[in-house]
């Protein structure tokens, strides 16, 4: 299955010639770089890739890609940018042929099963597509749709156009005629990895991606991003129905950076996960060596972490069970050592997503101290702020329409300020530590959260579950196992004049902190699913528009 964009000429003034495409565009590139250009300009047109675009140690340069369109031909990253500092990328669009998705209408539901018959001109249901998890979309509005579950499950094949998805979840609002997307989540399209610092995207484009729409892994940060879109392509050569998807997870989502990005006129709608993820890591204490030497590790080879964690940095000592901060000293060395100090039955015991990937592959890494760690044991964790996308900013964008929550942010010292959110199925802006289950960290402090309108939000219902821990539109969050003996470390957040219109659960849920101010906010029409007891076995329900659980310090002003 092919799908064509055609592109205007790309003409500098009436009369004058078209600009030749080159045949390979990474040895053009190259070549550039090679010849010292610090402005780069590519052809417009259709470029076809089936190898990923790296753009490796290239520093104060501007790659200009006005009516560039890449396609990924396979489901890897489309640009992958490797120790690059100062480099700007603009007008460039990414996609991929074949779509990382295919997308079906529900013939019939019965019980928990849904048949469905995939639309004319998409992928046929091979084993590729054939995945765990189903998201349902309304036909007549091409909306994500209300009042029902995510759904994870099985598919089963009954020939290329036709199959059937069994549902773990209950169905609840899903009737003949709605539409379905089933998946693949493989590759980003765009990676900033390897010490890299201030990228800039600048009108960029994603239209699909297998997996993230910009990833972002061990660098030095400080990147902006302006006018950087995620949106649903054009419709496929061949097809009746229009795309229903853009990416397959995450917009955007950054980790192990020492400095946060700048996402300002942003426009994320349609992805398979959250907007935006910004995060960092907890790390387990699996063997103590001194009162300042440690041994901890992670399920993943090739990770570098020693090379983003410097002398100086704080590590916050964490108390196993509920991650209670016990100490905080100055870190002096971050290392990797003998992987045979610990077993992969040890990482799978403490590490509850290594069931993911089941091979074998992990690093081992001894840390030391400057001073002594109180009270540190086997069993505790460990987290480190510096490499959580320090000092953020997320302003003046709009995020829409998509599966999971709108920002999931894990980081501390950051704005989120004159932003729109509308018709996200779980939270719209969730601020805090995430440690019982994915380990991406941290207790969060010195944000504001401020002139942000958001409109429908928690049109899910896993939102709205016994067992939600993020049951409010705007929130304030921690996950653990339990909540009897919760600390209030996410401290210092303001949210200030933010409007909600529309919610299914509390317009504000603050759990874990200590200094929440909420000042001249406005609601309207929340916590209207009366049937819902969002959080109740976690200890957390309310059905009031405000709901403060295991906390001490929080202010509202009209």
């Amino acid at each position: 299955m092919k799908f064509f964009v055609v592109f205007s000429s790309l003409i500098a003034m009436a009369g004058t010639a078209v600009a030749k495409q080159p045949a390979n565009l990474q040895k053009y590139i190259d070549a550039e770089v090679k010849r010292g250009n610090k402005e780069i300009t590519i052809p417009a047109g259709r470029y076809t890739i089936d190898k990923t675009l790296l753009l490796k140690r290239i520093k104060d340069t501007k790659v200009n890609a006005e009516g560039v369109m890449l396609v990924m031909t396979r489901f890897e990253i489309a640009v992958r940018i490797e120790r690059c500092t100062k480099l700007t990328i603009s007008g460039l669009t990414v996609d991929y042929d074949p779509l990382p998705f295919t997308q079906a209408t529900v013939t019939a539901v019965k019980g928990n099963s849904l048949e469905f018959t995939i639309h004319k001109g998409y992928p046929k249901l091979t084993k590729e597509y054939a995945v765990p998890r189903a998201h349902v979309f309304d036909a007549k509005s091409r909306l994500w749709k209300k009042d029902e579950s995510d759904l994870y499950g099985k598919t089963k094949i009954i020939s290329s156009e036709k199959g059937i998805f069994n549902s773990v979840n209950p169905i609840s609002n899903i009737q003949p005629g709605d539409y379905i997307v089933l998946n693949i989540r493989k590759a980003p399209a765009i990676g900033i990895y390897d010490l890299s610092s201030n990228i800039r995207l600048e009108n960029v484009t994603l239209l699909s991606s297998s997996s993230l729409g910009v990833i972002e892994r061990f660098t030095l940060g400080g990147d902006y991003f302006k006018n950087l879109v995620i949106k649903r392509g054009p419709t496929p050569r061949g097809a009746t129905e229009p795309r229903l998807f853009s990416t397959c997870a995450d917009g955007l989502n950054f980790a192990y950076n020492r400095n946060g990005p700048t996402l300002d006129g942003c426009d994320f709608s349609f992805m398979g996960d959250d907007s935006v993820n910004l995060h960092a890591v907890a790390l387990p204490v699996i063997k103590v060596l001194n009162d300042k030497t440690f041994i901890t590790a992670r399920p993943y080879n090739g990770e570098s972490f020693p090379d983003i964690i410097f002398k100086g940095d704080d590590l916050r000592l964490l108390n196993e069970g509920n991650f209670a901060i016990k100490d905080i000293v100055k870190i002096i060395s971050f290392k990797k050592t003998d992987k045979n100090l610990v077993t992969y039955a040890k990482i799978r015991e403490l590490f509850p997503t290594s069931h993911r990937h089941n091979d074998n592959k992990y690093t081992v890494y001894k840390v030391t101290c400057a001073e002594p760690l109180k009270g540190i044991k086997a069993g505790d964790f460990i987290d480190i702020p510096a490499i959580g996308s320090l000092g953020f900013k997320i302003i003046n964008s709009y995020f829409h329409d998509h599966r999971a929550r709108g920002l999931r942010i894990m980081s501390t010292k950051g704005l989120i300020a004159n932003n729109r959110l509308e018709r996200i199925k779980h939270s719209a802006i969730a601020v805090g530590a995430e440690y019982a289950y994915w380990r991406e960290a941290g207790w969060v402090d010195n944000i504001v959260i401020k002139d942000n309108k958001l409109k429908d939000i928690g049109t899910g219902l896993n939102i709205r579950y016994p067992d939600s821990y993020v049951p409010g539109a705007l929130a304030v969050f921690t996950k653990m196992k339990d909540y009897k003996d919760c600390p209030t470390s996410n401290r210092n957040i303001l949210f200030e004049n933010n409007t909600l219109d529309t919610c299914s659960v509390s317009a504000f849920f603050i759990n874990g902190a200590d200094g929440v101010t909420l000042k001249n906010n406005v609601f309207k029409n929340v916590c209207y699913d009366k049937k819902a007891k969002p959080g109740i076995n976690l200890g957390l329900y309310s059905d009031k528009p405000i709901n403060i659980k295991n906390s001490k310090n929080v202010k509202v002003i009209d």
